[in-house]
């Protein structure tokens, strides 16, 4: 077995936390270490196997005590998912030093690379304040709603938990709040490359932030009966028929 990484021999005697696991292409396998990278285990059926330590491109999120629970930190801006070979990250950024407050310049960024590239493309980046909204989503959001334009406006909400879309496409969904006091949340479906909300669905948390939410998952088109509660304009329905859906399927409660 060969051993591969960037950063230097340093990078893989730091400790080392997997919080998910993925599928490269046909004969890799990856543990991630959301907070700082990916030990990819290549050429799976080879008399050699190569282990190869990729680190994630940004230098790390704002870490706040929001809702006391900062050993989750990484967790609730950073995913990571594949889609045939192509590996992608994103992460949930702030402009401001107080980065949890609302209306201070989030945005979300995502990556890409291959295996075989020796560095990471940035490929998306969205501030919120710049996301569309249509209107008819206004029933489900009146909090958001601008009276002078009109608009509804996803800066005044907090965001959580990215996850990236399984399939080949540039959706990241995404938990939104109007804040950490509050029982009230969206997953939210945003196309990172036209900046523009495709569907969301309300959920409830509780006043705690959840460390797993939703997963993505890879669904035949007759189960899209499954999106019963989700808010769909026409777009996203026909995009829903023939791939993934966003499944809420665990609240893990955190008590501070």
């Amino acid at each position: 077995m060969f051993l591969e990484q960037e950063g230097g021999h340093a990078a893989l005697l730091r400790p080392y936390a997997t919080s998910k696991q993925i599928a490269v292409g046909a004969s890799a396998l990856g543990w991630v270490d959301i907070s700082r990278g990916i030990t990819l285990l290549c050429d799976l059926f080879d008399e050699c196997p190569v282990v190869k330590y990729i680190p994630f491109p940004a230098p790390g999120v704002c870490i706040t005590p929001y809702y006391r629970l900062t050993r989750h930190s990484a967790q609730c801006f950073h995913d990571v998912a594949c889609y045939d070979g192509l590996i992608k990250f994103v992460e949930i950024g702030f402009d401001e030093p107080d980065c949890m407050i609302k209306g201070k310049g989030r945005r979300a960024t995502t990556w890409i690379r291959n295996i075989s590239w020796g560095s990471w493309r940035k490929h998306t980046r969205v501030d919120v304040a710049n996301i569309s909204v249509d209107p008819r989503y206004s029933a489900l959001l009146p909090e958001l709603w601008n009276h002078e334009t009109h608009k509804l406006e996803l800066k005044k909400l907090v965001f959580l938990l990215p996850t990236l879309s399984v399939r080949n496409d540039d959706l990241l969904h995404i938990m939104a709040k109007v804040g950490g006091e509050h029982d009230k949340a969206w997953v939210i479906a945003v196309d990172m490359k036209s900046a523009v909300v495709e569907g969301l669905a309300p959920v409830s948390t509780g006043r705690y932030c959840p460390s797993t939410m939703f997963s993505p998952c890879a669904f035949p088109s007759y189960l899209n009966n499954m999106t019963q509660g989700l808010i769909i304009l026409p777009s996203f329905s026909s995009y829903l028929m023939s791939c993934d859906l966003l499944t809420i399927i665990s609240f893990e409660l955190l008590v501070g």
